[in-house]
């Protein structure tokens, strides 16, 4: 390992161990320089050292969260569902935290991130029902008559449908989108 992949590597250590180790070399680089250091003195030292390297792996780069954090801010409650929007928010507020924590480790900050990115995929889009609704409002206003009676209970059966799914909140894009097709494929009859 290069001596600049140490350094890299060292800009992610968390400020407490930063601290801790900084003070251990310090101390140990004091007892090494005293040539009337006692064995125990160095000895301890260099006990106090090893416990501080092997600390050196609480790292944290935030980098990737930060980015992911930034873009999430972007995102509008308005086009989402509620139930959707909550965990969303929730997991922002989570990811904040940790990015507000400089001793926050990478496996927190990797915890965030994902909680973050799961949260985000499971974002709903609000459906666009205008032109169900449009559709729904034409076909209520037609007159069936001419309609054979199939056709009639058809279209009726796919006006029920439509109606259905105009009144379900959870409905998707998708459910919306074949609502108005199936009701206007009855009408086209």
């Amino acid at each position: 390992v290069c001596s600049s992949d140490l350094k890299d590597e060292y800009q992610y250590v968390v400020p407490v161990v930063k601290e801790k180790f900084e003070a251990a070399l310090a101390e140990a680089e004091k007892v090494s320089a005293n040539n009337a250091a006692t064995q125990e003195a160095v000895n301890t030292a260099y006990d106090k050292l090893l416990d501080m390297v092997h600390h050196l792996e609480f790292t944290g780069n935030t980098s990737s969260l930060k980015v992911l954090v930034d873009a999430a801010k972007g995102l509008e409650e308005q086009f989402y569902t509620a139930e959707s929007w909550k965990p969303f928010t929730e997991a922002l507020k989570e990811a904040e935290a940790v990015l507000a924590d400089e001793n926050a480790t990478q496996a927190q900050v990797q915890a965030a991130h994902d909680n973050l990115r799961n949260a985000e995929f499971g974002l709903r889009l609000i459906p666009n029902k205008d032109a169900l609704e449009d559709l729904i409002n034409k076909v209520e206003n037609m007159d069936l008559s001419k309609y054979s009676d199939d056709v009639q209970k058809e279209i009726r059966s796919a006006l029920d449908n439509a109606k259905a799914v105009m009144a379900d909140e959870n409905e998707t894009q998708d459910d919306v989108d074949g609502a108005v097709k199936l009701l206007q494929a009855s009408v086209d009859k």
